[in-house]
C-alpha cells in the first residue's frame, strides 16, 4: 500500500489526430543493429517510476530515462541543446491531462542500452522538468514505446532489473504466467480490453503512471460498491503541467482482463480522467512482467498473494512552486468535506515544526511515504488570511 502525500504523476504524451497522419511512418521507424541478443540491467524505481540508463547518439556518458510504456521517446530542450540537436517541426501532443502543446522532434541515430543499438527512432522535445514532482526523478528524456516495440522487454520489480531480446524465448517466462492480449496504438502503447460486469473498455498499459490506482474514465468505470472518497484540487501531473479535477475513489470487484482477474481493487476515476493501468499497479501485483510486442500479449508473472486494495490518506496533497509549499488537493468521505481542516491553495510554512524553507521538496517526497507508514499524525502551519496557524491532520483509512 502507497500512501500519498504529495500528487500523482503520469508522464505520457499522446499525438493528436491531425499530428498522426503526418508522423505516423517516422514514429514506426527504427531497427536494432545487434541480432540474437539479450541483455540485463538495473533499474532505480523512485515512487514506481522506472528509471534506467542510456546513450544516445554515441555519447560518452549515459543519460537517465524514465521507461514510459505511455508516451513515445521524449529528450528534454537540455539534452537536444548538449548533444547538438534541432528540432525538424513541431507537432501537437497532449499529455495525461489534456494539455496540449506544439512539441519540437527529432529522428535519434542511435539509442545504445547496455551496447545495444536502436537505430533511427523518433523523439520529442520536450522541458517535462518543468513539474517540481517530475523533476525530483532526475531524467533527461523518456524511452518511450516507438523504442520498445522493437524488442520484447521483462521488467522484474522483485530484483529490480530489466531483461530486453529479440528473441521471446530467451526470457523464460514461468509457465503460469497469465497471458493478456493487447493492442498497440500508433506510437506503441499497449491497450488491454478489460469488463466489469456489463461494462466493457479499453486500458491503456503505462508504465509512466506511478499510482497504484487504475483510472477509468467516467463513462466506463465498474459497479462499485461502498462510500465515494472525493479528492478535489490537482489530481495529477502531467508533463505539462498539474490537472485539477474532482476525483472519486471507490472499490470494485468484478474487473477482468481477458484471463487476468484484477481482484478486489479500488480504481479512480474523474470527468477528465483517461483510462490507465500503471507501474504501481503492476509492481503491487507482479513478480515480473514481459511485453511480447511479436504476439502482443503481456506475460504477468503475479504474486502469490495479492491483498485486497484499501485507500489511506492524511487528507492532503503538498507541492512547491516558485518556491512556495502549498495544499495542492483534499481528500475525503463524500459529503463530509468538512473533515479535513485545510483548504486548496494555502500555503505550507511547516510541516512537523520544521520551516519549509529549510527542507529539498524532492528529498522529502522521497521519504514521504515512509514518513506517514509510521506517523499517524502530521502537523502543518499554514499561512490563512495572512496569519500563521497550526493544523493536525491524522492518517485515515477511508476505503478498508
Amino acid at each position: 500500500m502507497r500512501y500519498r502525500l504529495f500528487l500523482a504523476v503520469l508522464v505520457a504524451l499522446f499525438l493528436s489526430a491531425c499530428s498522426l497522419i503526418k508522423t505516423i511512418s517516422r514514429l514506426k521507424s527504427g531497427e536494432v543493429a545487434q541480432k540474437s541478443f539479450v541483455k540485463e540491467i538495473p533499474f532505480t524505481e523512485i515512487d514506481n517510476i522506472i528509471i534506467f540508463e542510456a546513450r544516445v547518439n554515441g555519447s560518452a556518458k549515459p543519460y537517465r530515462f524514465i521507461f514510459d510504456t505511455g508516451a513515445p521517446n521524449v529528450i528534454t530542450p537540455a539534452l537536444a541543446k548538449e548533444l547538438g540537436l534541432i528540432s525538424g517541426g513541431e507537432i501537437k501532443v497532449s499529455d495525461s491531462g489534456e494539455k496540449k502543446e506544439n512539441l519540437g522532434n527529432v529522428m535519434l541515430d542511435s539509442v545504445s542500452i547496455a551496447g545495444i543499438t536502436f537505430a533511427k527512432t523518433l523523439a520529442f522535445i520536450s522541458d517535462i522538468n518543468k513539474q517540481p514532482e517530475i523533476a525530483c526523478f532526475g531524467a533527461d528524456g523518456i524511452i518511450g514505446a516507438n523504442l520498445m516495440r522493437k524488442a520484447h522487454w521483462r521488467i522484474d520489480y522483485a530484483r529490480k532489473r530489466i531483461t530486453f531480446t529479440d528473441e521471446l524465448q530467451k526470457l523464460s517466462i514461468p509457465a503460469g504466467a497469465v497471458r493478456v492480449p493487447f493492442t498497440p496504438d500508433t506510437q506503441g502503447t499497449p491497450f488491454i480490453t478489460y469488463t466489469a460486469g456489463e461494462v466493457k473498455g479499453d486500458l491503456a498499459i503505462d508504465t509512466g503512471k506511478n499510482s497504484e490506482y487504475i483510472s477509468f474514465s467516467k463513462k466506463k468505470e465498474p459497479p462499485f460498491t461502498g462510500l465515494s472518497i472525493v479528492k478535489e484540487g490537482r489530481a495529477s501531473v502531467g508533463a505539462f503541467g498539474a490537472r485539477n479535477d474532482t476525483t472519486y475513489f471507490r472499490r470494485a470487484k468484478e474487473v477482468k482482463s481477458g484471463p487476468w482477474e484484477l481482484g478486489d481493487i479500488v480504481y479512480m476515476t474523474s470527468e477528465k480522467s483517461r483510462p490507465l493501468l500503471g507501474s504501481g499497479f503492476l509492481s503491487r501485483t507482479c513478480n515480473s512482467f514481459v511485453l511480447d510486442w511479436k504476439n502482443n500479449l503481456l506475460h504477468l508473472d503475479l504474486k502469490n498473494e495479492i491483498p485486497a486494495q484499501t485507500f489511506q490518506t492524511q487528507g492532503a496533497g503538498i507541492s512547491a512552486a516558485e518556491g512556495k509549499w502549498f495544499v495542492a488537493n483534499i481528500t475525503y468521505p463524500e459529503g463530509k468535506r468538512s473533515e479535513v481542516p485545510v483548504n486548496v491553495g494555502e500555503e505550507v510554512k511547516a510541516i512537523d515544526g520544521k520551516a519549509v524553507s529549510a527542507m529539498d521538496y524532492c528529498a522529502w517526497a522521497a521519504g514521504a511515504n515512509d514518513y506517514i507508514k509510521t506517523m499517524n499524525k502530521m502537523r502543518l502551519r499554514i499561512l490563512r488570511d495572512g496569519k500563521e496557524e497550526n493544523i493536525e491532520l491524522e492518517r485515515r483509512a477511508l476505503i478498508k
